[in-house]
């Protein structure tokens, strides 16, 4: 097999381990872009939902970097022999897709909603 699909592998597993916290943050995403605004006195919950989305990226960003560690203790990688590049891919692919992904396209949306002019290398940039 090649470095691409032991890549898409693991990239599947990790999907698959983190699929209930992916929901959570997508909850909590959506909550904090779509409710809050259109509430009149939701002021005070839009800063603790945002610190709560904060927080489930970052526990999220360590349970997938660590569940599969570069000594291959007893877990999925241990019966499959997976080349250390694959896992480096796959998991620099699924913070990309989860993690980098949104708030880039967050921003972008941000920006076209105030109204800031930028140029095209200004949006690659971002």
């Amino acid at each position: 097999m090649n470095l691409l699909s032991y890549s898409r592998g693991v990239f599947l597993k990790d999907m698959r381990v983190q699929r209930n916290l992916l929901l959570i943050m997508l909850a909590l995403g959506l909550a904090i872009t779509e409710t809050f605004p259109s509430l009149p006195n939701a002021g005070f919950l839009e800063p603790t939902f945002a610190l709560l989305f904060v927080g489930t990226e970052f526990f999220l960003t360590v349970l997938v970097i660590q569940s599969d560690p570069a000594g291959r203790e007893f877990r999925f990688l241990l019966t499959r022999p997976v080349p250390g590049a694959a896992i480096g891919v796959a998991k620099a692919l699924f913070l990309t897709v989860f993690i980098v992904g949104p708030f880039w396209i967050a921003q972008e949306f941000e920006l076209a909603r105030v109204g800031v002019a930028l140029s095209v290398s200004d949006h690659v940039l971002l």
